[in-house]
């Protein structure tokens, strides 16, 4: 059953500003998105090593430290590594976080507009009734379930790679992933 809160006020209007001072998780299919995208960026440049405890739920043991990964930002002005003249240059293969921006699901599993985003949706997005709902939430529900599998990958890497850090590479885990 699809759910959705009345009258969600939103459309993008190309600013851009949702793509700067952004942090972007990805999963094994935000990764495969963008290396099958054609950039000329290599997967150690576009993929960020955040620091992670390693109970955190997404944290993935790589190169002896446990890490959780997430889009690169451009160091001159903390904007998407991919954001070229307000525009993605990887709009079709962008990370599932990027294209269900600015949802989520409330407590009741209905549609909303995101905690997180919403100060910035307020101040920069257009005000127009929303009426992409099934749509969207069907990828919020997508990236749910790729969450989840991102999860067991996850968990089945750290078990693999605990005992030999020269395994621990990103290359090693992506093709662990696949």
């Amino acid at each position: 059953m699809w759910n959705f809160r009345e009258n969600i006020y939103f459309s993008c209007n190309q600013c851009g500003d949702c793509c700067k001072d952004m942090d972007v998780p990805l999963t094994h299919y935000d990764i495969k998105n963008i290396i099958n995208s054609g950039t000329k960026i290599d997967l150690e440049t576009f993929v960020n090593l955040y620091p992670s405890n390693q109970n955190d739920i997404d944290a993935v043991l790589l190169y002896g430290e446990f890490s959780t990964l997430y889009l690169t930002n451009k160091i001159s002005d903390n904007s998407c590594l991919f954001l070229e003249n307000n525009a993605c240059s990887i709009y079709n293969f962008r990370p599932n976080s990027c294209r269900i921006w600015p949802f989520s699901k409330d407590e009741k599993n209905k549609l909303q507009i995101d905690d997180i985003a919403d100060k910035l949706v307020s101040k920069s997005c257009d005000k127009k009734k929303f009426k992409d709902y099934k749509n969207t939430l069907i990828q919020v529900e997508q990236g749910i379930n790729e969450l989840l599998e991102f999860r067991e990958l996850i968990k089945s890497w750290n078990i693999k790679v605990k005992s030999s850090l020269e395994d621990q590479t990103l290359e090693n885990l992506i093709d662990h992933f696949f």
